[in-house]
This record gives C-alpha cells, structure tokens and sequence, in this order.
C-alpha cells in the first residue's frame, strides 16, 4: 500500500521535529557539562517539540495501523466477531479524538495568553496545536481502517474465512 501525500508530508514533518529535539538535547548537555552554564529555553523547547512529535505521530501511526496490541485472542474469533470488535473499538477511538480535539481547542483558546516561562515571546497555546491537528488526522484515519475492515471482511467472505 503506498503512503499519502499527507503521510509523507506528516512523516517528514516529524522527522525534521525529532532532528530539531535531539539538536536541541545535545545542546543541553553541552551548555550544562562544557560550557558550565543553564540555558533554559533549550528544555522549554525541546518539551514543546516533543508534545509536536508526539500528537501529530499519532496520525502516523494511525495511518499504518502500528499500535501496539495483542491479538492473540482477537485472531480466535470468528472474522465477523473480530470485525464487529475491531470497529468498535475504531468508533470508540474516534469519539474519543473527537473529545480530545474540541478539549485542545478549548485550551488553545484559554492558555494563547499566557507565555512560556523561560520563552516570554512564545504562548503557551503551542503545545495545543498539535493535538488540534493531530486528532482530526488520525480519526480520519481510524474511519479509513473502518471501510477497510468492510473491505476484508467482504473479500474474507467470499474466499471462505467467516
């Protein structure tokens, strides 16, 4: 199956994010054991940066189904059982994106005023965008995976698995 566009874009968006926060670590250490000196807007961004690589690589792993799971006992059921299960869970992930997406613009909203504390120019709202882009992408993709499952369980069918 070949990646989105969006995927890609996602992917190299995050890998430039992780660069950034290693960068950003190694700068750290070098302030704090060679230069002898605390610089504490290198932890400040390196936290925010984090929180991005974290609420928008949810899509990601969304996208390719890689969660960790354990489906000993789910691959045992009958493929109708396991589909009815596997969509209930997707619903069930979904509604809970949707809370969580209207939560982060609430806080967006709420926490734009005030700054971080070791970076006066920067607002506090920046560790919510993430989650108010992530969320929406990933539920996409969960009801991407629901049509899918439609797909396989129409296709398992038909070569006799149900």
């Amino acid at each position: 199956m070949s990646k989105s566009k969006v995927i890609k874009f996602v992917e190299g968006f995050c890998l430039f994010i992780f660069v950034m926060l290693v960068s950003l670590v190694i700068l750290q250490v070098f302030f704090r054991y060679v230069a002898k000196t605390s610089v504490p807007w290198t932890e400040e961004i390196a936290r925010v940066l984090y929180i991005w690589l974290v609420f928008i690589g949810v899509a990601i792993v969304e996208a390719e189904n890689a969660q960790i799971r354990t489906t000993y006992l789910l691959e045992k059921l009958p493929l109708k059982v396991r589909y009815v299960l596997e969509v209930i869970i997707n619903i069930l992930s979904i509604v809970f994106l949707i809370i969580f997406f209207v939560g982060s613009i609430k806080m967006l909203r709420e926490s734009w005023i005030y700054m971080l504390g070791s970076i006066p120019w920067m607002s506090g709202g920046v560790i919510y965008i993430p989650a108010v882009i992530g969320a929406p992408l990933a539920a996409w993709y969960l009801i991407k995976q629901v049509i899918n499952f439609n797909k396989n369980i129409d296709s398992g069918e038909r070569r006799g698995e149900g």
